[in-house]
């Protein structure tokens, strides 16, 4: 038995490449997912998400403020998905689109509202609606300014090939599939 590994060898004594072979391949294995304590069971890490968050997909669109209060209703430590950076992006709109298997929109909600309080037309906040969201990973000539459309969500470029997933003003009570983050 090698110190600090669980396997054991039949190697011949002396014979070190078995041994160098069962730790490199210890090496190779994945590390384990970090814990998100306190998150519920049934959230899952998404490759490329931050490794301390955990997403619930929810397959049955609902409008921005119904997909905030389920998220709200699972635990404290739940809202509705945000992006923070590109490869979080990628891999929750591949998360959601795996899992959704009714139509074929490609548009998904995340958390983003065009500020309601006197700000400018293009400042888009937290749910908090005072925090400004410092990643938005727009998409060609978005954000919009179409009366209405005060959320984002998230959808595929339609420019470009192949298609960057990317946010765009939406209108807050159009249903759309969505994720809820434990973090």
């Amino acid at each position: 038995m090698v110190a600090g590994c669980s396997f054991q060898s039949t190697a011949a004594p002396g014979d070190a490449r078995l041994i160098d072979a069962a730790l490199d391949a210890a090496d190779d294995a994945a590390p384990p997912p970090i814990d998100a304590p306190g998150c519920p069971s049934d959230f899952v890490a998404v490759t490329g998400a931050p490794p301390a968050s955990r997403y619930k997909v929810i397959t049955v669109g609902q409008s921005f403020s119904a997909a905030v209060s389920t998220c709200a209703a699972i635990d404290s430590k739940v809202h509705l998905a945000r992006l923070d950076s590109r490869t979080e992006t990628d891999a929750l709109f591949d998360a959601i689109d795996a899992a959704v298997t009714t139509g074929d929109q490609h548009i998904y909600r995340v958390v983003g509202t065009r500020h309601a309080n006197g700000g400018a037309p293009d400042t888009w906040h937290d749910l908090d609606d005072v925090t400004e969201l410092a990643f938005q990973p727009w998409g060609q000539n978005e954000p919009t300014n179409l009366a209405g459309e005060t959320c984002m969500s998230l959808r595929l470029e339609f420019f470009g090939s192949p298609p960057a997933r990317v946010t765009g003003a939406d209108v807050c009570t159009t249903p759309h599939e969505f994720a809820c983050e434990c973090d």
